[in-house]
C-alpha cells in the first residue's frame, strides 16, 4: 500500500509577533491531484491567501505570492496589509474560487487597521509504501505538484502515464 502525505503549514508574523500552525489539505485539493494523477486535469496553482478572522469572515488577502522549493517542502510567501481592525484566527489559501488548505492558527493574533502581516505558508508532501519486501518510490512527484501549484505546470505533468515509478529492492 502506497501513501501520500500533505501537511500544511502557516505562520503570521506582525509586530515581531509570530504565531503558526500545521493543517491538512481540504478534499477539495486531495481530489484535484486524484483527478491529476488520473486524467492529467483538476488540480491548478495557487494564487490567492487570505486571513479569516475568529468569526470565520475572510478579510484581508494578497494575490501577490513568492514561491520557492526546499527538499520536499513548497514555501509560499507573501506580506498582507490590514484593512481594519480584528483578530485572525485563520490562513486559507485557494487556486482560483477552489478552498485548498485552511490552517487555524495556534492563537489567535490582534491586528489594527495599516499593519502589515507576514504569512509564509508551506506544504510538505512525503511518500512511503512497500511491496512485500520492496521499497515504492514516485520520481518527482513532490518537484512535479509544486510546478503546479506555482504555476510553472499545469496538471497534465502530474498524470499518472507522466510521472515514473520505481521499485527498489
Amino acid at each position: 500500500m502506497n501513501k501520500i502525505n500533505f501537511v500544511s503549514r502557516a505562520e503570521v508574523e506582525v509586530s515581531g509577533k509570530t504565531v503558526s500552525a500545521s493543517g491538512s489539505p481540504t478534499s477539495t485539493f486531495q481530489n484535484d491531484v486524484a483527478l491529476a494523477v488520473y486524467n492529467g486535469t483538476g488540480l491548478s496553482k495557487l494564487d490567492k491567501i487570505v486571513l479569516v478572522d475568529s468569526t470565520g469572515a475572510e478579510k484581508d488577502y494578497s494575490t501577490s505570492l513568492t514561491f520557492s522549493v526546499s527538499g520536499n517542502t513548497l514555501y509560499v510567501q507573501s506580506t498582507i496589509s490590514i484593512s481594519a481592525s480584528y483578530s485572525i484566527a485563520k490562513v486559507r489559501v485557494y487556486s482560483g474560487t477552489k478552498l485548498y488548505f485552511e490552517t487555524a492558527l495556534s492563537t489567535a493574533v490582534s491586528v489594527n487597521a495599516g499593519d502589515s502581516v507576514a504569512v509564509t505558508w508551506s506544504l510538505t508532501v512525503s511518500m512511503s509504501g512497500s511491496l512485500t519486501g520492496y521499497t515504492f518510490y514516485m520520481d518527482a512527484f513532490a518537484s512535479t505538484l509544486f510546478s503546479v501549484l506555482n504555476g510553472s505546470a499545469t496538471a497534465s505533468a502530474l498524470n499518472v502515464s507522466t510521472i515514473r515509478n520505481y521499485v527498489y529492492d
